[in-house]
């Protein structure tokens, strides 16, 4: 009743309606708790954290990779891989920590005409503690900008690439490259390459023969 008050007292007199700013602050505290409850419904599932699935693979009882990728697809993931998997594996999207906890003996063996590991059209992937394998290339990053970071791996034996950028960037830290091309010619073989635009920044890298080139 205050607000409807104020206002026929200002039409009865003709009024310059000086007091108008009385009843919108009413109005306004009224209309207040609603608009932040409103706001907060609204605002907070927005800006929440994806919750993280945490999964361990264990490759000698015969689990996979790719089976948990498939299963949780766009998931936030932090796989740990134990043992060494026969596999080609690819991960789209991002939002995926894949580990092991010794490179020695934790990793990748990559299928028959595939490559060991493929990060293609990804942001937010994280890499570190895995030797890649018996692939065709060790690892192929493709069209992944955002986030890329490759860690304390051992990429070897490979047939023709250790680590392939195709339109990426990524960060390479601690990474050894070793006994790759072995099934190309030596001008073909790539120990880590950058194609398309791409760029790597590797830190305490160390690549060894057969791979002839670093570009």
């Amino acid at each position: 009743c205050g607000p409807v008050a104020a206002l026929h007292y200002h039409h009865e007199n003709g009024g310059r309606f000086m007091n108008t700013g009385i009843i919108n602050r009413k109005l306004a505290r009224i209309a207040y708790p609603a608009a932040v409850a409103t706001a907060l419904v609204l605002s907070g599932p927005l800006h929440a954290k994806p919750k993280t699935i945490f999964l361990t693979i264990d490759c000698d009882s015969g689990d996979t990779i790719t089976k948990q990728l498939d299963k949780y697809p766009g998931e936030s993931l932090d796989i740990t891989v134990k043992g060494i998997c026969n596999e080609s594996v690819e991960i789209r999207g991002g939002n995926v920590v894949l580990h092991g906890n010794d490179r020695k003996t934790d990793g990748i063996a990559g299928a028959a005409k595939g490559d060991a590991l493929v990060i293609r059209d990804a942001a937010d992937v994280d890499v570190r503690e895995l030797q890649l394998s018996n692939g065709i290339s060790g690892l192929r990053v493709v069209r992944s900008r955002e986030n890329i970071s490759l860690s304390n791996l051992l990429v070897f034996n490979n047939a023709a690439n250790g680590i392939l950028l195709d339109d990426s960037t990524a960060t390479v830290t601690g990474v050894a490259i070793a006994e790759n091309g072995l099934g190309l010619s030596t001008e073909v073989a790539i120990g880590i390459g950058a194609v398309n635009g791409s760029d790597a920044t590797c830190t305490e890298c160390s690549i060894f023969a057969t791979n002839t080139s670093e570009t």
